[in-house]
């Protein structure tokens, strides 16, 4: 029959084909429950509705899917299934159900516990079901729990490989020291966000992925809770994105961030060594951003890939350590936050600034090492009188630029 308008529709020992032919479309749009009494549903295209109760036998044909988005309840019979676990059947259930299933044979039928939980929404057996459900979601941005291990599944390709594109929505993902893994370990994997993205407390098993941004403007937090390996951050396609990445996170953790001569990427690295034993290469994730800017906020850096970082910016305190194995560095510019004295340790080389300064900065010598009358160990055009001082004055030596900026 045309059940247009029917809000509740009850098979008392009737068996209902829903789709089963041309004259007969979309009998269950309207529908939001559903109650079998001894009777049957048979479902020919994709169905939601929002309550499935009572008793009865359930018939999903290929290529067609029902959902229950509020609740179930009740004991059915999967006629035609042979599985034993619902996950992948075409069938989707809320995580709170209370049913008794049984395939084709009899046998009973897992319903899989919840594995995420988003703020606001619900609990889901997969991230594809929390992501499908934040989209439709009316908020800008969710809390993404991980409730046990899963897995993001690939809705999209790029050439040869295949991608998973969030909720274009902030999220942040509490994964509860759970994995997240992406993809094929064998091939490489791409991860798009195309809005904030946040990863706190959460393994990563992403040896092969790039997680690229596509929103222009966004911004990529990774806490220092985070574990796991992931290849790299991408920024190569956006403009105006910002990375932040907090100690202890390592170079195994994260290989790389990398953007490209255009995008004007900012990187901030958080909590890094100290001024007495400042981080070296792998301690932190490497950086290919000559276009942008590496932020510093209580980081200390020895600078051996200085050259592909961009300009130098200390927010919070911080600076650069001379003390590698390349004894010279260059940057794009270092600006120094109202307020903070940053630090530049130098062992028998120079700091070579090719842009702005601005603001304090202080220069230690690294061990026993002192400066020699008319070294150069800082060479910035652009400098004031007052942007380099000696963090330990020198009898009968003072710090001074001539005329061409060499401190």
């Amino acid at each position: 029959p045309n059940l247009s308008g029917f809000e509740t529709v009850v098979l008392d020992g009737a068996y209902l084909e829903a789709d089963g032919g041309e004259a007969f479309q979309g009998q269950l749009d309207d529908a939001a429950e559903v109650v079998l009494q001894d009777g049957g549903l048979t479902v020919n295209r994709a169905a939601e509705i929002e309550t499935l109760s009572g008793s009865g036998e359930l018939r999903i044909a290929d290529g067609a899917a029902l959902k229950v988005t509020g609740s179930a309840f009740g004991s059915f019979r999967l006629a035609g299934f042979a599985g034993t676990e619902l996950t992948g059947a075409g069938r989707s259930l809320p995580a709170d159900s209370e049913v008794s299933l049984t395939n084709a044979n009899g046998e009973p039928v897992a319903i899989p516990e919840p594995a995420v939980r988003v703020e606001g929404l619900g609990e889901y057996v997969s991230m594809a079901d929390a992501f499908a459900a934040i989209a439709a979601g009316a908020a800008d941005s969710y809390t993404v729990t991980l409730l046990d291990d899963v897995a993001l599944e690939a809705n999209a390709v790029s050439g040869a490989y295949d991608v998973v594109e969030l909720p274009a929505k902030a999220l942040t993902i509490q994964g509860g020291g759970h994995t997240l893994a992406a993809g094929d370990s064998r091939t490489r994997n791409y991860v798009y966000a195309a809005a904030d993205l946040t990863l706190d407390n959460v393994e990563l098993n992403m040896p092969k992925t790039y997680l690229r941004i596509t929103g222009e403007g966004a911004a990529v937090t990774v806490e220092g809770t985070v574990t796991g390996t992931l290849e790299k951050i991408d920024a190569s396609v956006s403009t105006g994105c910002t990375v932040r990445v907090k100690a202890p996170v390592s170079d195994d953790v994260i290989d790389g961030i990398a953007g490209t001569s255009k995008n004007k990427m900012t990187v901030i690295l958080q909590g890094y060594g100290s001024l007495e034993a400042p981080a070296g290469r792998t301690a932190f994730p490497a950086v290919s951003n000559s276009s942008g800017a590496l932020v510093l906020e209580n980081s200390w850096l020895v600078a051996d890939n200085a050259a592909s970082w961009g300009a130098i910016e200390v927010r919070q305190g911080g600076g650069l350590s001379l003390t590698g194995s390349m004894p010279n560095a260059s940057v794009k510019g270092w600006q120094v936050a109202e307020g903070v004295t940053a630090d530049l340790t130098v062992k028998s080389g120079r700091l070579t600034i090719n842009g702005q300064v601005s603001g304090r900065t202080q220069i230690h010598f690294s061990g026993s090492q002192m400066a020699a009358e008319g070294a150069v160990l800082v060479k910035a055009a652009k400098g004031a009188l007052d942007s380099f001082v000696l963090a330990q004055p020198l009898e009968g030596l003072a710090l001074l630029p001539d005329a061409d900026g060499n401190y």
